[in-house]
């Protein structure tokens, strides 16, 4: 797959070395005339039309022409000021379940097909479950990776698949209401499972550090389920300046499934196999949608170097504070609805922000506004919002 560092220029960003000179000097503490800016437009001037390229065109297409249409897709778009081309292959959320036996499943027509979900098939813990090699899926995976590799240099770069793993991995093959009257009928099974996807996951991390192909995720990458990875604690002890291992990069865990398990089935049935996997990393990030204010004292005593706590909207504020206090990062999740609604009120928006602010002096706070799948077709309230976050931000110092 290309990489940023072997090119001075895309076809579809000719100033990448301009770019690149910004982006060395904003992680290094400098600007040089202006801050960094990231803006994708649409393009007036593309020929052609949008080709939809979906979770199930990905899956069903014939992929010379998905290739061929992510491309002309990408052509539709400006890349202004430092954003950089980029394309996302995934097949969904499920895929990991569907490479290890699964069927994935959509719901809808045409356009109007959305995500799409794994069907359950694990109706014994006791089989082994595992990558199947010869899958439809995972063969065709590696086939469209190939072909997009071969047409992407000197044009874009990729973005990672969507890896769903652990817990939400084997809700994915067992089904919800299975997995829970599993976590009570047959537990040891459960652990089994869950150690031996832990156990799979430590190996590949360790094979990537041994194949020399991790990089440096320190700038502007996604960290956990939101922020960014810059900080002066990384990379670890030992550090060469050359040779990229785990302990010099950021980890992640969440089992967002657990949202409704009690704290002592959170830390048997995940915390004691996530903080395994957790130890190769510098730094720690966890959790993502669900709320863990009352699971806060365990997730501390269990991930190492922990550093960020993600608090999503349904998580009480004041608990969250109390809990995670000025030792780490509270990772607040404003509900995204508040963009989505019929009429967009500014009113609520700095009276939530300003309420959240206040409840939270004291500990270190971001503010992460995510998941924003609509605003009613008004950009416009996207920068009402900011401008009403960083004036309240202000006037909290």
């Amino acid at each position: 797959m290309p990489n940023l560092l072997d090119f001075t220029a895309f076809e579809m960003k000719p100033d990448l070395a301009e770019t690149r000179r910004r982006y060395d000097a904003f992680w290094n503490g400098d600007l040089l005339d202006r801050p960094i800016v990231l803006v994708t437009a649409q393009n007036p001037d593309y020929p052609g039309g949008w080709y939809h390229e979906g979770y199930y065109e990905r899956i069903h297409s014939d992929l010379d022409a998905l290739v061929a249409g992510i491309f002309s897709n990408a052509g539709h778009l400006l890349y202004l000021g430092e954003a950089l081309p980029t394309a996302y292959l995934s097949f969904g959320c499920d895929e990991v379940a569907a490479f290890c036996g699964g069927e994935l499943l959509f719901h809808g027509e045409g356009d109007q097909r959305g995500t799409c979900w794994s069907k359950p098939f694990v109706d014994n813990w006791k089989k082994p479950v595992a990558l199947v090699e010869d899958h439809p899926l995972w063969l065709r995976m590696q086939s469209l990776l190939d072909k997009f590799a071969a047409a992407a240099r000197g044009k874009t770069l990729f973005r990672s698949l969507d890896l769903h793993t652990n817990m939400d991995l084997l809700l994915a093959m067992r089904g919800g209401e299975g997995l829970c009257v599993d976590l009570v009928d047959c537990p040891e099974l459960v652990h089994a499972a869950v150690g031996r996807l832990t156990d799979l996951h430590i190996h590949v991390a360790r094979e990537m550090e041994r194949l020399g192909v991790l990089t440096e995720t320190l700038r502007n990458h996604y960290s956990g389920s939101g922020g960014t990875c810059y900080t002066s604690q990384l990379p670890g002890p030992g550090h060469d300046g050359k040779h990229w291992r785990n302990l010099d990069r950021w980890g992640f865990a969440t089992s967002q499934i657990f949202s409704e398990v009690s704290p002592a089935m959170h830390e048997e049935f995940a915390l004691r196999h996530e903080k395994r996997f957790q130890e190769l990393f510098g730094l720690n990030a966890y959790g993502c949608c669900e709320p863990l204010d009352r699971k806060l004292d365990l997730i501390k005593r269990h991930i190492p170097r922990l550093r960020r706590v993600s608090i999503s909207p349904w998580a009480d504020i004041g608990r969250s504070a109390e809990g995670l206090g000025k030792d780490y990062i509270f990772s607040w999740k404003p509900n995204p609805s508040i963009l989505a609604g019929e009429r967009f009120n500014p009113d609520a928006v700095r009276r939530e922000i300003r309420g959240t602010l206040a409840r939270t002096r004291g500990c270190v706070v971001e503010i992460v506004m995510k998941d924003t799948h609509t605003v009613r077709d008004e950009p416009r309230r996207y920068s009402e919002w900011v401008r009403i976050a960083l004036e309240e931000a202000q006037d909290a110092k």
